[in-house]
């Protein structure tokens, strides 16, 4: 029988070990090259659960604002005919109407009635002018002298007692007057339809609505998975979704020239939310326009 030197056993042993090692890599990648496979299916249904999440959150954050706002017009309208001694007529009005010989919110002499009346509605957005760049700059320039990283959510829940006993909105402990009370109301009212609600339904009414539209005649742009949107200029509002398949993102663009009126509405959401939020720490702390 023939014996095998040292050296062979040694050179034996180690292909042996090699071999093992290379079905352990094969396996390995293998196994690597399915869990990548499952990785990438298991992230574009969590990217497809996500854009279902952020459509639903939208119709969450819509109807979470029309609560608190209505919350908000009771807690104010209650406060104000409790505490005056004259009558107010609030007649009804139609959703997007103005109140019957309503006066002017943004008087510099506001009477009750006004801020009452003011509680009792909200205008239509596409009614309402866009500021002129020195009033937007003013307004900037205003912004500027408040607490920069000073939060909105006091604001955003309309409860005014909370945001009155907020240190950050009113570090001074200041108290309100009645009429400073129901001007306050009315900013933080204004407040939550401008930066939430009114968002909130152009999204669910008019943009996804366009969106399926678009979606039917093959009017987006595809980019990869995990990359960010295509930047384009000039286009400032734009909806991203997962393809059916999951494999890549869509973008959907609405150009301003294609719609006017969806420009608009989304200037004056932006300054008139920044104008509510200004005018109520101002009012808060006895500041003046």
């Amino acid at each position: 029988m023939k014996r095998f030197s040292s050296l062979q056993i040694t050179l034996l042993l180690c292909l042996l070990a090699n071999l093992g090692l290379l079905f352990l890599v094969i396996a390995l990648t293998a196994r690597l090259r399915r869990s990548g496979q499952e990785l990438a299916r298991l992230r574009a249904h969590l990217e497809s659960q996500l854009l279902l999440t952020r459509n639903l959150r939208a119709d969450l954050d819509a109807a979470e604002a029309r609560a608190v706002l209505k919350n908000l017009v009771i807690q104010g309208l209650r406060e104000g005919i409790a505490q005056s001694g004259d009558s107010v007529d609030l007649q009804p009005v139609e959703p997007g109407g103005a109140p019957p010989d309503a006066p002017d919110v943004d008087d510099p002499s506001p009477t009750r009635d006004a801020f009452l009346r003011a509680l009792a509605y909200h205008p239509a957005v596409r009614d309402v002018p866009i500021l002129s760049e020195e009033e937007y700059e003013a307004l900037r320039n205003r912004r500027r002298r408040i607490p920069r990283d000073i939060s909105d959510a006091p604001l955003l829940q309309g409860d005014i007692e909370s945001l009155l006993s907020d240190p950050e909105w009113n570090p001074s402990g200041r108290s309100l007057t009645t009429d400073e009370r129901l001007e306050l109301s009315v900013r933080a009212k204004e407040y939550l339809f401008y930066s939430r609600l009114s968002p909130s339904e152009r999204l669910v009414d008019e943009i996804l609505p366009l969106v399926s539209q678009m979606r039917e005649r093959g009017q987006y742009i595809e980019f990869p998975l995990g990359e960010a949107p295509p930047t384009i200029d000039g286009v400032r509002i734009s909806h991203a979704e997962l393809s059916e398949d999951g494999k890549v993102q869509r973008l959907f663009v609405f150009r301003r020239e294609d719609h006017p009126e969806m420009y608009h509405a989304q200037a004056v959401e932006m300054q008139r939310s920044l104008e509510a939020f200004v005018r109520a720490y101002e009012i808060i702390n006895g500041s003046g326009e």
